[in-house]
């Protein structure tokens, strides 16, 4: 854990509801996903407990991603969610990511179908300034 909260390339930041700690986000800034995306960031964390689901708690992690990103001039969001947590999966793909590859989780000790990953991915080059309008 230490070694997490030294990393330069990590941030954390702590989810508050009603002035009590709920969660928190895992972000790391310079994560390339492969190759051809080396401008990358990859949203490592989302945790939040039971009494913060369903509050909105989550979407605002995100947005904040989004907006750390572009930020950071990154040109995609990426993160890895569990291939059976249909939820978490609808969660993101309703906020713009996409599934685009799998990954299997090294941990021998750990039950092999709880292993299995989705990795998600979502493109903000492609997205419309907020300084775009149209007018009928």
């Amino acid at each position: 854990m230490t070694a997490e909260l030294n990393d330069t390339n990590a941030e954390f930041y702590l989810a508050l509801y009603c002035n009590t700690h709920v969660g928190f986000l895992k972000l790391n800034i310079d994560a390339p996903l492969d190759s051809k995306y080396k401008n990358a960031l990859e949203l490592e964390r989302i945790y939040l407990n039971e009494e913060a689901t369903g509050k909105g708690i989550g979407s605002e992690l995100v947005e904040l991603t989004i907006k750390i990103a572009k930020e950071n001039n990154k040109e995609l969001i990426w993160l890895k969610a569990m291939d059976t947590s249909e939820s978490s999966i609808a969660f993101y793909n309703n906020r713009g990511f996409i599934i685009t590859g799998t990954y299997t989780l090294p941990h021998q000790l750990m039950k092999a179908e709880l292993r299995g990953m989705v990795i998600m991915q979502k493109l903000l080059k492609d997205e419309l300034s907020p300084c775009i309008k149209f007018l009928p």
